[in-house]
């Protein structure tokens, strides 16, 4: 399984909105902790890919860096309930 920083930052302000940010420090500390979970940087250069693939694809810029990333490692399956990702070509989404 993989994610990205950006990613597991998104997940981080979601939960610091909704649980006591010690719950939150230790559900994110578990995700990046999981020795089956890679959790790739990201650069400037893939971030301002994601900008021009979002507006291509008309979807958010962070769902276009999970679908860039997961083309630049032949990626074919995203855990999410973002129906974005129904769209977009060679992707199956999974929600459970």
């Amino acid at each position: 399984m993989i994610t990205s920083v950006v990613h597991v930052s998104e997940v981080a302000n979601i939960l610091e909105a909704r649980i006591p940010l010690a719950d939150c420090r230790r559900i994110v500390s578990d995700i990046v902790a999981k020795g089956n979970v890679e959790v790739v940087d990201v650069t400037r250069d893939q971030y301002m890919a994601s900008v021009h693939a979002a507006e291509f694809y008309d979807i958010g810029v962070n769902d276009a860096l999970a679908f860039n990333i997961m083309q630049d490692r032949g990626l074919v399956e995203v855990y999410s309930f973002d129906s974005h990702f129904d769209d977009l070509p060679g992707i199956e989404r999974l929600t459970a």
